[in-house]
């Protein structure tokens, strides 16, 4: 798109042709493919051995990165303060307003973690949907009454409990507090 990334050794972290840190989630603008080689350069370059790479901020401020050694992502609570989380991760999404990050684990399935590092679940899910007055959809494959993609549904209040006896091949979105179930 045109824009000129740098890498920058004392704060290790890519930044923008004006010398700021990039804002938008690096890896997600590049390609998680091409950071490597690109990262690869710069270490063969100047002969650092490269921990992480800042990808952005999340809404709370905290820095967003890639841990190589753990190929996946965290959040740094400060500058050179510790990670977030115990573990890394496929991918993390936004904060809600829930108090819940959406992690993905390797498996490609996601659950909820709060800034305290517990889940609210001991499931993992195929499809995590942002609540709706307490209420999610969460999707799961292997059960019966699979979609044509291999998902059943049911709905997961702000506990992590599964509300309904049944899964269902769809539950659509919900409009004036209601789903349709079929």
């Amino acid at each position: 798109n045109g824009q000129k990334f740098q890498f920058h050794f004392e704060t290790d972290s890519f930044m923008d042709q004006y010398d700021s840190e990039m804002e938008i989630p690096f890896i997600n603008e590049m390609g998680e493919n091409n950071i490597e080689g690109l990262v690869n350069f710069y270490i063969k370059l100047k002969g650092k051995e490269m921990k992480e790479v800042f990808t952005g901020y999340d809404r709370n401020g905290l820095k967003k990165v890639y841990v190589f050694d753990e190929g996946g992502f965290n959040l740094r609570k400060e500058n050179n303060g510790e990670l977030l989380f115990d573990r890394c991760y496929q991918d993390i999404g936004d904060y809600d307003e829930n108090g819940f990050y959406p992690v993905q684990n390797e498996d490609d399935e996601w659950n909820l973690i709060t800034i305290d590092g517990n889940y609210i679940s001991d499931n993992w899910y195929g499809y995590i949907s942002n609540f709706f007055d307490g209420v999610a959809i969460v999707g799961k494959r292997g059960l019966p009454f699979p979609n044509s993609w291999g998902m059943s549904y049911n709905l997961m209040n702000l506990k992590g409990e599964i509300l309904l006896d049944e899964w269902y091949a769809n539950i659509g979105s919900f409009y004036y507090g209601f789903a349709r179930i079929y």
